[in-house]
């Protein structure tokens, strides 16, 4: 009963799901080696890297939610840790509004949607601008705002984002008002661009996807686990779009993207451990809801083919679960 990406083998007894480190041994230390000499070396995921048991400590271990198949709760894992670590930064309270800033409605941006209505409640209202409708081949706004649960209004495609673009949007879909939170998931690319749409006071959110330019440092997404980079205040970024003589002041957060348990810290290890047993009991509780996800045969299945389907995975932006 094991899985990849999420989900994974028996643990002391009953099946768990949890955080999966790349499983090391000789062989795939040798192979680590070889795609360091040789950039166009084999694809690691078809690597000696899958393994039917994998080492790692209980602290990152927690059961599968009861009401997840195994497919489903290897597809959750890492967006679920990358939203929550993303709606618990700005101390999000009922009522709030939010605005989900990406450039496809991907699984990150589905459960940062999930979790922050969750919290907010219902008179809370999060809103989605998005550069692609990529949920299915012909998603128009509508289907899109379906597949969040949304209201049909609060989702706005738009083709080309930035700051004055975006706070059209906001002001336009929220009576005149800025949001109190938001999330960018498009990366530091559109990390300048969603202060136009924060009120004074708010906070923004990014997704890290390189070196960060202020909040105490960057780094690569792959070095670390669900990390905070701190936040700063915003004046200097906000006075490239505020008109001479006016500074709103609004805070900025860091998150990086939950991938590697490998290198986090051991003094790290109890916290993703206890935020997957909060995200098992809102599962199980239906407060929120797994994104849909695609799924794939044996590994060894390393056709043209299989490997065409993965590449389609990647564009429909739905997470990927391999079967083993």
């Amino acid at each position: 009963g094991g899985g990849v990406g999420g989900a994974g083998g028996a643990v002391g007894g009953g099946t768990k799901a949890a955080l999966l480190s790349p499983s090391f041994s000789p062989s795939s230390a040798a192979a680590d080696k070889d795609e360091d000499e040789d950039e166009d070396g084999p694809w690691p995921v078809f690597g000696p890297r899958i393994a039917e048991l994998v080492v790692l400590h209980s602290s990152l271990v927690a059961a599968k939610p009861k009401n997840l198949l195994f497919k489903e709760a290897a597809g959750v894992v890492v967006a679920s840790l990358t939203a929550y670590e993303a709606v618990l930064k700005p101390s999000v309270r009922p009522g709030q509004t939010a605005l989900v800033v990406c450039s496809a409605v991907d699984a990150r941006a589905f459960m940062i949607v999930q979790l922050f209505r969750h919290c907010v409640g219902a008179d809370g209202r999060v809103m989605v601008a998005t550069q692609e409708m990529a949920v299915t081949d012909d998603a128009g706004e509508d289907e899109v705002a379906a597949y969040l649960g949304v209201a049909p209004g609060d989702v706005v495609g738009c083709s080309d984002l930035d700051d004055r673009q975006l706070e059209d949007v906001v002001l336009t879909a929220s009576s005149g008002h800025r949001v109190d939170v938001v999330f960018n998931v498009a990366g530091n690319a559109m990390r300048d661009v969603s202060w136009a749409a924060a009120k004074y006071g708010g906070h923004v959110v990014t997704l890290e996807d390189g070196e960060a330019e202020s909040g105490g440092g960057g780094g690569s997404p792959d070095g670390a686990v669900v990390r905070a980079r701190g936040s700063a205040g915003a004046d200097d970024l906000w006075s490239i779009h505020a008109s001479p003589g006016y500074r709103r002041s609004v805070s900025l957060h860091f998150v990086y993207v939950a991938c590697r348990a490998l290198f986090a810290e051991p003094h790290e290890w109890d916290a993703y451990g206890e935020q997957l047993d909060v995200l098992r009991d809102l599962f199980e509780s239906r407060a929120v809801r797994c994104a849909p996800y695609a799924t794939f045969g044996s590994l060894a299945k390393s056709t043209p083919e299989f490997v065409k389907s993965i590449v389609a995975s990647v564009h429909s932006r739905r997470p990927r679960v391999f079967l083993v």
